[in-house]
């Protein structure tokens, strides 16, 4: 028999725990309970916790009683005497040692001083401005040191955070931090990494900028809070938590832990981690804090179950390292900082485990042993039936769900939404197995650029820097064998509503080096696929409605897709597959397919970037079939049967039955606990397409230019912005070089963009010749020119001379 011991809010340590003499803290009746299989019950109530509690025993259950509230706070919770500081900001002390990294009043979050002052509907981080950290700002304030800048990543692939450490007689801020991020900025200095965006960006805690209702400063020297309270709030009887614990309970040991259960826990109140250590993933985009409300590393046949996450500045759950049969089911994540469940396995269990984005391992140095060379990760984990909302507050490199370095990781019946990036994420390939199915998935990549609501890297052991460009990738052969070395097993996505009806989207992003993957059954509305470079991708029997067709970007050779029996509706243009420097004359299988509009535009088939020779960068469906690519594909209506209630099957004379495509369920998506679905129906926006939605395009000139022999014009739109790996629309790209052309002759490549001309940028086209113009008018054959481009990794600068004839 399990031993019972009971906690209760004003229960006292020195009971003995029973119900009718219930300790006081948690932390009591894991002590009493010893090595014993226990079950503690805790009352409902307020549970502070100051420091992290460890557990380093299995065979335990944590409980709160059915139907109370039951909360584990990481804050502190206390009262002040307030005094009208001035312009209706108030001030008191706070005694006590704790640090101050989220103030709560009345259970609403208030903001740190700030600026710009926060604004809900601003796209990125309540608020940016280009001139948040300028000098002329920075001379206003007198101690900017512990402040923090928040910027967006430079290509907007998530974020970096910084501290003031102090600034320089010419106010100018000096800075550390920017390791939040695997790629981008420059690694050499590990207390200051750069890379950050120079518009998006806010600065806060800063004494000066206190200036608008809701927000706080705190001077730790003088233990003195400001606050300028909404106006509605009596200060002298409002509810006040600051936090500052950063991790509530940590379930670790040497030896596995078996069958830990928590139930009806609500996790609340916990400090921000974005000044942590970070450690950097693989050669994914991700680095990550190994840090969370609820940590666990070695447990076995072990659940979390009717557990509520709210209101926390950092991660949910972590999940680090060695787990097996681990459930997540039917728990609540709102109002994080960053992410809410993280699966990271251990950088030892990877086989020739290269990290950051660039750093290849050499061919002969590869150990080509399949799978991993310990079982130090997660593995057969179970996440069903969740509801996560309102996730990356700080951190935008972050995702509902994030995998890296796991194995057979089921994924079903969630709904998840608000958030800045991806609602799941694979990091890296090792080592596959995962199943995605039955999710429903909307509002993703909402501050963040180059993504989609489910986001994929496989820079794994056959992938190597060079083949993120075109058509000139080495090695080609040995990356075809080795691309099941580390995702032994194919990772199925199936079954899910993907929504996307806020600007650009790419779906299901199987971005560089992912491979073996089966993806079908899936409905996709504003949103399609992207598969870059990698193998054995079957995409089959999908629905994709909107205004972003889905394509191929940097195509392998033999690369052994297979596309087939998908239905592809673009509501704004004719558009129905966009490549970027792909070979579609490389695929296994592309056929079957049904394409419609709903503008009455033929369906065109776009290849932009570096093509093949004989491949017009617009084709018809009759000139793309006659490349051998579709034959038996149709232009029809597809007679969804209710699109306007969400029903997006066919009816009984769709032709698309006629190419195989089947059916499939559109009840079964999200989670199914009541309580959530009706959560969900009041949050989530019209997921129903309709004609134009979204256009996306920017208005950018696409007509083409020859120079030197080389095809090149604007680069437009997001695609051609991912392939290029930039964050903003800006720079020429250059479409064809023609082997022996000038152009090839100085240095330049198909898929290059050119950035700058002796540092002078050029935003289009007519700034690229008119630079050239400039400086051929002012030199001599001698002048020296440098070009920077990107497009074809590594970014590098070609020099050149004698611009007589440009």
């Amino acid at each position: 028999m399990p031993n019972d011991i009971f906690v209760q809010a004003d229960g006292d340590d020195l009971a003995p725990g029973t119900i009718d003499q219930p300790v006081k803290t948690l932390q009591r009746a894991i002590q009493i309970a010893g090595s014993r299989s226990a079950a503690i019950t805790l009352r409902g109530g307020v549970y502070p916790i100051s420091s992290p509690i460890t557990i380093q025993r299995g065979d335990l259950t944590i409980q709160g009683v059915e139907n109370e509230t039951v909360v584990l706070s990481g804050g502190d919770h206390f009262k002040a005497e307030w005094q009208l500081f001035r312009n209706g900001i108030y001030q008191t002390q706070v005694a006590g040692q704790f640090p101050i990294d989220q103030l709560f009043v009345n259970e609403r979050l208030q903001r740190v001083a700030r600026y710009p002052n926060f604004d809900s509907s601003a796209k990125f981080f309540g608020g940016t401005s280009a001139d948040a950290i300028q000098p002329d700002r920075v001379q206003r304030w007198k101690k900017p040191v512990g402040g923090y800048v928040h910027a967006l990543h430079q290509s907007m692939w998530g974020s970096k955070h910084y501290q003031i450490i102090g600034k320089t007689d010419d106010h100018q801020l000096i800075l550390k931090g920017g390791w939040q991020e695997n790629r981008g900025g420059n690694p050499d200095n590990p207390d200051f990494i750069d890379g950050y965006h120079e518009e998006y960006l806010y600065v806060e805690n800063i004494f000066e900028e206190l200036d608008a209702p809701k927000e706080w400063y705190f001077d730790e020297q003088s233990r003195t809070l400001y606050l300028m309270p909404e106006g509605n709030v009596d200060l002298d009887q409002a509810d006040l938590v600051a936090t500052s614990c950063k991790q509530l309970i940590r379930v670790e040991a040497d030896q596995a832990l078996k069958n830990i259960t928590f139930r009806n826990l609500t996790f609340k109140y916990t400090g921000h981690l974005f000044m942590e250590p970070y450690e950097r993933l693989l050669r994914g985009d991700w680095s990550i804090a190994r840090q969370a409300a609820l940590y666990l590393e070695n447990t076995v046949d072990s659940q979390i179950i009717d557990c509520t996450f709210s209101d926390l500045g950092g991660n949910g759950i972590f999940i680090s390292n060695h787990n097996r049969d681990l459930t997540i089911s039917q728990c609540l994540f709102q109002d994080l900082g960053e992410s809410a469940i993280c699966l990271v396995g251990n950088d030892k269990a990877v086989r020739s485990g290269a990290i950051r984005y660039g750093n290849d391992i050499a061919l002969d140095q590869i150990d080509r042993t399949p799978g991993p060379k310990l079982p130090d990760y997660p593995a057969d984990c179970l996440i069903e039936n969740n509801l996560i909302r309102r996730i990356g507050q700080i951190g935008k490199q972050t995702a509902g769900i994030f995998i890296s370095k796991a194995k057979t990781i089921a994924i079903r019946h969630n709904s998840m939404y608000d958030m800045p990036r991806a609602a799941v994420c694979i990091n890296d390939g090792t080592w596959g197995g995962h199943l995605i199915e039955f999710n429903d998935l909307f509002q993703t990549v909402q501050e963040s650029g180059d993504h989609g609501p489910f986001n994929s890297w496989g820079r794994d052991r056959h992938w190597q820097t060079s083949h993120a460009g075109g058509f000139e990738k080495d090695d080609q052969s040995q990356a075809r064998r080795d691309c099941r070395l580390d995702t032994e097993q194919p990772v199925i996505i199936r079954n899910n509503r993907f929504a996307h009806t806020d600007g650009f989207s790419w779906g299901i992003d199987l971005d560089d080096g992912t491979s073996n993957y089966h993806v079908c059954n899936n409905l996709c509305l504003g949103c399609s696929y992207k598969l870059r470079e990698g193998f054995l991708r079957r995409i089959e029997n999908n629905i994709c409605v909107g205004p972003n067709p889905p394509g191929k970007h940097c195509c392998y050779q033999k690369n052994q897709d297979l596309i087939q029996r998908n239905i592809i509706v673009n509501t704004r243009d004719g558009v129905v597959w966009h490549g970027i420097h792909h070979q579609p004359d490389q695929l296994c299988t592309v056929d079957y397919q049904l394409f419609w509009t709903t503008t009455e535009a033929e369906p065109t088939f776009i290849s932009s970037g570096q093509r093949l020779n004989e491949y017009d960068e617009e084709m018809t469906l009759t000139a793309w079939q006659e490349k051998g690519h579709d034959k038996h594909s149709l232009f029809a209506d597809p007679m969804f049967i209710d699109p306007a209630s969400g029903d997006y099957r066919v009816s009984p004379e769709s032709p698309a039955f006629k190419l195989g495509f089947k059916n499939f369920p559109m009840d079964q998506f999200g989670t199914q606990k009541a309580e959530f679905q009706e959560m969900v129906s009041i949050d989530r926006p019209s997921l129903y397409i309709a004609d134009g939605l979204m256009d996306s395009n920017s208005g950018r000139d696409k007509k083409e230019h020859i120079w030197k022999g080389a095809t090149i014009r604007n680069l437009v739109g997001w695609e051609e912005m991912s392939a290029a790996a930039m964050g903003e629309e800006t720079g020429v790209i250059f479409i064809r070089v023609p082997t022996s052309s000038e152009a090839e002759a100085i240095g330049f490549k198909s898929g290059d963009v050119a950035l700058t001309l002796n540092d002078e940028k050029c935003h289009t086209i007519n700034d690229f010749l008119g630079i050239l113009s400039a400086l051929t008018e002012a030199a001599d054959n001698n002048q020296q020119i440098v070009c920077r481009v990107t497009g074809n990794p590594p970014d590098r600068d070609i020099i050149f001379r004698n611009l007589i004839r440009a």
